[in-house]
């Protein structure tokens, strides 16, 4: 009895299983052409969403099914990636507006030959479901300015089961 406590003990002081349930989430832009198609990308700018965490379980030896929920622990943020070459525009800004067409979120410093940016933005990818992502170009000819206006929809994607070992 000695023993099997002493192995016990070894085995929780040396790690513990981790298992846990996913949920892949994604931002697309809406597109309206013949067929209504979303798209990942647009124009050299995407969106960067974490997976959101669905449940999740600790145990001591073997993964066990990850039955304890944590639906509480969804990320607060996102980010926004922009690596576009300059053509015949530049991208001089863009905004984040919602339905109403309040802004809330917009940068405005970009002016570069090839533009390469990635920054976190204070709002999850749900949060920025339906709001307008507006994208300001300057023509480099005539120094015009251009405003495309794309609309970002929140997509809840497939679930992934995943586990590993912890060790201490």
């Amino acid at each position: 009895m000695k023993r099997i406590i002493i192995v016990f003990i070894y085995f929780l002081s040396s790690g513990c299983a981790v298992s846990s349930l996913e949920r892949d989430q994604k931002l697309n832009f809406q597109t309206l052409n013949n067929v209504d198609r979303n798209l990942t990308w647009y124009e050299g700018v995407w969106f960067d969403c974490e997976s959101q965490l669905v449940s999740g379980m600790f145990s001591p030896l073997v993964p066990l099914p990850p039955i304890i929920p944590a639906f509480w622990m969804d990320s607060s943020s996102s980010k926004i990636s922009i690596d576009r070459p300059s053509d015949e525009n530049y991208l001089t800004g863009f905004r984040i507006t919602s339905k109403s067409g309040k802004v809330i979120f917009e940068h405005d410093v970009l002016n570069h030959e090839h533009l390469k940016l990635g920054m976190n933005l204070p709002y999850s990818c749900r949060d920025l479901d339906q709001t307008n992502l507006v994208l300001k170009f300057e023509n480099k000819s005539s120094g015009e300015n251009v405003f495309v206006t794309k609309t970002l929809i929140y997509e809840s994607g497939e679930m992934r089961f995943g586990w590993g070992y912890l060790s201490a």
